[in-house]
Parts: structure tokens; sequence; C-alpha cells
């Protein structure tokens, strides 16, 4: 994340509209789960995350593409406590699915509030998307994918 923006990345379940994010949904604003202790909610990592990006469908031999896909993007989060992980599983990808439906408010290069309905991937259903550390797991990965902007 170029901008180094800290603060009001948002995420709710389920298909949304913009007008329906208020203060409840922003990531720093989560309730503590039982297990964390002095470790607060906090945005992604800026360093390691990946601002929204239209995946190319179909490249030429020349290199040039001939078609732009959905939206793809991460969130990586620097530490999160097992019940932490465990909130994010049961609310966003239904107590266990590999994934699940979401809209989110993120940030693109420009530092401009970007909405998209996506379907967020289980860090720990997918390669090398979580480290483990004691209490939980480092560097959390979340991938989006299938992207499409709301206004």
């Amino acid at each position: 994340m170029p901008t180094g923006r800290t603060r009001d990345y948002a995420i709710q379940a389920g298909t949304q509209t913009v007008a329906s994010f208020n203060s409840t949904h922003i990531i720093e604003n989560f309730s503590l789960e039982t297990d964390q202790g002095a470790v607060q909610w906090f945005a992604p990592d800026f360093f390691k995350s990946a601002i929204p990006e239209r995946q190319a469908y179909n490249t030429m031999l020349d290199f040039s593409i001939v078609g732009d896909g959905m939206y793809q993007f991460r969130w990586v989060f620097t530490y999160h406590t097992n019940d932490m992980l465990e909130s994010w599983s049961d609310t966003y990808m239904n107590s266990g699915d590999p994934s699940g439906s979401v809209t989110v408010r993120t940030y693109d290069k420009y530092d401009n509030a970007v909405y998209l309905t996506c379907t967020i991937v289980d860090p720990l259903q997918s390669n090398n998307a979580v480290s483990p550390a004691q209490g939980g797991w480092f560097d959390v990965t979340y991938q989006f994918i299938g992207g499409a902007i709301i206004t």
C-alpha cells in the first residue's frame, strides 16, 4: 500500500452498499476477542499488502493485455491471535468455508477510498498465507478476488 494509510479500512460480510458502512465496520473498532490481551485490532500492513488491481485475463505474445478482469488485492496483518483469526473466519467465511462474500473499503495508490464487493479467501486454506507464532499467527494474508467496484 504505497500511501502509508494506517486507518479506516473496513469490511462487511455479504454484498452491501457504500451507504451501509459505518464506524463498526472499521477494523480498528472491532470488539476485542478473549485472547487478545494487549493486542489491538489494527489496519493492514501497508508495506506487505496490495492495492486493488484488475487481473489481466488475456496477454498477447508482445505482452499487451487484451482484457482486464475483476479486481484482486490482499491485506496482510502483522499478527492475529487465534481468536482474531477465528472471528474473521466465522464472520466472513461462514465458519470454516474456504471463502466468503464480503464488501470492503480499501484504498488506491492515490489514497482514495475504493469500495468493492469480492470474495475473501481464508488464509488457513491458502499456501503460505500465515506463519505460526506463539498464541496466534504472523503475516496473516487475506486474499480478495473477483472484486467489482461499487459506488
